[in-house]
């Protein structure tokens, strides 16, 4: 299983698990597992954000997704969920095949609504 797979698997155990409960997939868990670490790192730097007992330039990507998604400022919080946006093909000739394709737009659909839902649970969280 290839490690993108993984992580959807993990994200949609997190949301059918927590489904029942009411609670919605945090900015967090989306950061942690879908941002790249040195993309968290730059961010952080950026903000000036100090995780407690890590330097930013060593700190785990859990740590720093927990520091940007506590973040209050609007602007600051639309530049953290640009991380989440799906990166452009790398090239025509690198193409997946016909099945792997629609496999992997149903994952891509599935992440964007996910990072939809929890965008606006944040702006609304944010205008409270």
């Amino acid at each position: 299983m290839s490690e993108s797979t993984l992580l959807l698997r993990r994200l949609v155990e997190h949301v059918l698990g927590q489904a029942q409960g009411g609670r919605e997939l945090p900015l967090a868990m989306l950061l942690e597992q879908l941002a790249p670490v040195g993309e968290l790192r730059r961010l952080a730097r950026k903000f000036g954000l100090s995780p407690k007992g890590f330097r930013v330039d060593r700190a785990p990507a859990r740590v720093l997704a927990k520091e940007l998604a506590d973040l209050q400022d609007g602007q600051l919080l639309d530049e953290v969920l640009g991380l989440l946006k799906p990166a452009p093909p790398a090239s025509p000739r690198a193409r997946p095949r016909d099945g792997e394709a629609d496999g992997q737009r149903a994952e891509t659909e599935a992440l964007l609504r996910l990072r939809e839902a929890e965008l606006t649970r944040v702006r609304d969280e944010l205008e409270r």
